[in-house]
C-alpha cells in the first residue's frame, strides 16, 4: 500500500490497495475517525422527536394499532398448535403468507410513526398485494403456487393483481393501488411536490438532501391504508384460518374478532366515501370466500350480487 493510503489517504488522492488486509486496515482507520456520525445521531433523534409528535397528534391510532397487531400475531401463533394435517394445500400456503407478513406489518408501522412515510407505504403495498394473493389462492386453489410469484408451467393460471381484481372480482380498487404506487416508486410523490413548489416559487426554497420532518398530510394519507391492510389480514385470519383450525385459543380468537369489529367500524364511518365503499367490498369478498373455499361457483355469486346491488 502506498504512503498516502497508509496514512488514511490525502484529500486530493484516492488510496490504492494491494491486498484485502491493506483495505481492511485503511477502512478501520478511516471509519473510526468519522464515528459516531453526527448525521446518524441527528437522524435517530429526529425519529424520536417525530414519534413523540405523532403519538401526541395520533395517540389513539398508535394505541389501537399496537393492540390490533398484537391480536393478529397472537392468533397466528395459536394456529401453530392446532392440527393442520387435514388442511388443503392452498390453505397451508395462505397461512404461511399471513404468518410471514407479521414482520412486514411491524416494519410498516415503525416506519410510519418515525416519519418514513414513503417507506411505510412501500411496505403497506406489499401487504395489500398479499391480501389479493390470498383471494386468488381461494378462487384458484389448483393454481395456488402461482400466487407466490413463481413462473407457472404452461396451462396454469398466472397471478396478475390488476387483472384478477378488475376482471375476476369486478373491483374498482385501482385508485387505491395507484396512490400507493405513486408513493412507493422512487418517492415520486415527494419529488413532484418539491418541483411544483420550486416552479411556483411557493414557500422558502427547498434545501435538497436527507431530512426527516413531521408531515400531517402524509401521515393522514398513510394511516387509513395501514388500517385497511391490517383489517384484511385480521379478518382473513379469523374467518378463514381460525375456522379451518378450530383448536385455536378461544381468547385469541375473541380478541381478534373484536379487533376486526373495531377496524371495520372505522372503515365504515370514514369521512371518505371511497373507504366506506371498500368496507362493503370486503363484506362481499368474504362471502365469496365461503363459496370459493368449498369449490363453489364464486363467479356466479359475484355476478348475482353485482346485479342485485349495482353501484
Amino acid at each position: 500500500m502506498n504512503e498516502d493510503a497508509a496514512l488514511g489517504g490525502r484529500p486530493d488522492r484516492r488510496p490504492v490497495f494491494q491486498t484485502s488486509e491493506e483495505a481492511t486496515s485503511w477502512a478501520d482507520q478511516w471509519a473510526s475517525a468519522r464515528v459516531p456520525s453526527p448525521l446518524v445521531v441527528d437522524l435517530a433523534q429526529a425519529e424520536k422527536d417525530h414519534f413523540r409528535r405523532f403519538n401526541t397528534d395520533y395517540g389513539r391510532f398508535v394505541l389501537q394499532t399496537e393492540a390490533e397487531f398484537t391480536c393478529l400475531a397472537d392468533l397466528i401463533d395459536q394456529l401453530n398448535f392446532v392440527d393442520r394435517s387435514d388442511w388443503p394445500t392452498h390453505r397451508a400456503i395462505q397461512f404461511a403468507l399471513v404468518a410471514h407478513n407479521l414482520k412486514t406489518f411491524y416494519s410498516a408501522f415503525d416506519r410510519l410513526v418515525r416519519g418514513h412515510y414513503d417507506d411505510a407505504t412501500t411496505l403497506i403495498r406489499v401487504l395489500y398485494e398479499t391480501f389479493v394473493r390470498l383471494l386468488f389462492i381461494s378462487c384458484h386453489p389448483d393454481n395456488a403456487y402461482s400466487a407466490l410469484g413463481f413462473k407457472p408451467p404452461k396451462g396454469v393460471r398466472r397471478f396478475n393483481l390488476t387483472n384478477f381484481l378488475a376482471d375476476d372480482l369486478g373491483l374498482d380498487w385501482s385508485t387505491k393501488y395507484e396512490i400507493m404506487s405513486v408513493f412507493a416508486h422512487s418517492n415520486s410523490f415527494r419529488v413532484l411536490e418539491s418541483l411544483r413548489r420550486a416552479l411556483e416559487r411557493t414557500d422558502e426554497p427547498e434545501r435538497f438532501g436527507l431530512s426527516l420532518s413531521f408531515d400531517a398530510r402524509s401521515a393522514e394519507t398513510v394511516m387509513p391504508f395501514f388500517q385497511f391492510v391490517l383489517l384484511t389480514h385480521l379478518r382473513f385470519a379469523v374467518e378463514r384460518l381460525a375456522i379451518a383450525g378450530l383448536g385455536a385459543g378461544p381468547q385469541a380468537l375473541a380478541e381478534s374478532s373484536g379487533a376486526c369489529d373495531l377496524l371495520s367500524y372505522g372503515l365504515r364511518t370514514s369521512p371518505k366515501t371511497y373507504w366506506r365503499d371498500v368496507a362493503n367490498d370486503l363484506d362481499l369478498l368474504f362471502e365469496m370466500l365461503d363459496i370459493a373455499d368449498t369449490r363453489g361457483d364464486w363467479r356466479a355469486f359475484l355476478r348475482t350480487s353485482r346485479a342485485e346491488n349495482p353501484t
